[in-house]
């Protein structure tokens, strides 16, 4: 009993340190001792006024390295693969990973990333040994039935089908190319080729296309790229959620912001702008700070009937969809810039060698809104909050240069 309770509490620590690394500015824990005195003040002041460098992925790779063998030394297994998928990637992709390598100073690195990832067909093996199965026809099964959920419009559970179906087919290598499309030649096809351990090969679709104008990655389904409800600007580097992405589905509630928040992989302040207008509770919430590993600002629109208890906000239908822009500054340099866009949540992620605390962006914004009314009562209650705000007719212009970190306390203002 008391070996297994070591074994717990060791793995909680191993968790715990995992956690605190991945979020860890670059050299944080010890500052530069011959610029300036070793006080949390002048260092604060510093990455205040400069950025950090955030963690590498060739540094979080190797915690995880760390990690894997301190497992194997508590518990005897290790939790991570220590052999890798064969992974080639080759044409548009190929060079927008090229290029935000680049731009981070190595900071991301995609190509590291996919030469990274961990063999994990073993199940597969197993299972198809086990009962004697032949893997093309277990997979064809799967396939077939993914056809049907398909078919029936059922997208989600065809992807999970059809995932299972790679999987039990045990694959051996993944190639990631692009094609010029057949009917326009300035868009790109992104293609996912699976070679499978009997020597056939697939070739999947995942619906995933390249303007060569527009710089713009994006998925044909209008839900972001595979769905994750993302797409990217390569010319501005910048990644930023479509208007039908997944999460449009789910509302918000304050657990939101409290789950992304506790996971140190989120370093981000908030305002939310309250009023009611039109027989309905309004919502505007702001953010900014660091996501992951680069700075980013968002700003949504949510309603709710009047009277509602709790948090939760529906994300804005389209009728309730403004015109929005937004843009991100650490002092005169700017970050982000999305124009302006019919939207509910514009957002903008933009791939850089350097994070800042949140309390050291601006952000500034515009929002048509829909007569002068709304307009006046969105610039009063953003101003009981902090925000500077004004308008031109229905134009409203917003500027939020400050702010403290998080606090649940705010979500229950009035």
């Amino acid at each position: 009993m008391r070996k297994t309770i070591r074994s717990i509490i060791s793995v909680l620590l191993i968790l715990s340190v995992i956690f605190t690394c991945l979020a860890l500015p670059a050299g944080a824990a010890e500052p530069n001792k011959a610029e300036e005195p070793n006080t949390y003040g002048s260092y604060y002041e510093k990455i205040y006024n400069e950025g950090y460098t955030p963690l590498s992925t060739e540094k979080a790779l190797a915690t995880l390295g760390k990690v894997n063998d301190a497992f194997e030394c508590i518990l005897g297994i290790r939790i991570i693969n220590d052999e890798k998928i064969k992974t080639t990637v080759t044409g548009c992709i190929s060079d927008m990973f090229d290029e935000i390598k680049e731009t981070s100073n190595g900071i991301i690195d995609c190509r590291l990333i996919t030469d990274s990832l961990p063999q994990t067909n073993g199940l597969a093996k197993k299972i198809t040994k086990l009962f004697s199965l032949d893997p093309a026809k277990v997979s064809k099964t799967f396939k077939d039935k993914a056809d049907e959920y398909y078919k029936q419009g059922n997208s989600a559970m065809g992807s999970i089908f059809l995932f299972f179906g790679a999987y039990m087919h045990i694959y051996e290598e993944f190639t990631l190319y692009s094609e010029p499309n057949k009917k326009n030649p300035n868009i790109q096809d992104v293609l996912f080729k699976i070679t499978y351990e009997d020597g056939t090969s697939e070739i999947f679709h995942p619906g995933i296309k390249y303007n060569t104008e527009t710089g713009i990655l994006y998925s044909s389904g209008g839900k972001g790229i595979m769905g994750v409800g993302f797409d990217y600007d390569a010319n501005n580097q910048t990644l930023y959620a479509s208007v039908n992405a997944w999460q449009r589905e789910y509302g918000f509630m304050l657990f939101y912001d409290i789950l992304c928040y506790t996971t140190n992989l989120l370093d981000f302040t908030t305002k939310r702008i309250k009023f009611t207008y039109d027989d309905k509770e309004w919502m505007f919430q702001i953010w900014k700070g660091r996501y992951f590993v680069v700075p980013g600002v968002e700003t949504g629109i949510y309603t709710r009937p009047i009277g509602s208890k709790g948090t939760f906000y529906n994300c804005a239908s389209d009728d309730e969809m403004l015109v929005m822009s937004v843009e991100l500054y650490h002092g005169e340099k700017q970050l982000v810039k999305r124009e302006p866009e019919l939207h509910w949540w514009i957002t903008g992620f933009k791939i850089s060698d350097k994070a800042y605390l949140p309390e050291s962006l601006t952000v500034k914004g515009t929002i048509e809104m829909r007569d002068e009314e709304m307009a006046d009562l969105f610039v009063a209650a953003a101003e009981k909050e902090g925000i500077e705000a004004s308008r031109d007719g229905v134009l409203v212009s917003y500027e939020w240069d400050n702010g403290l970190p998080f606090q649940i306390g705010d979500y229950f203002k009035k």
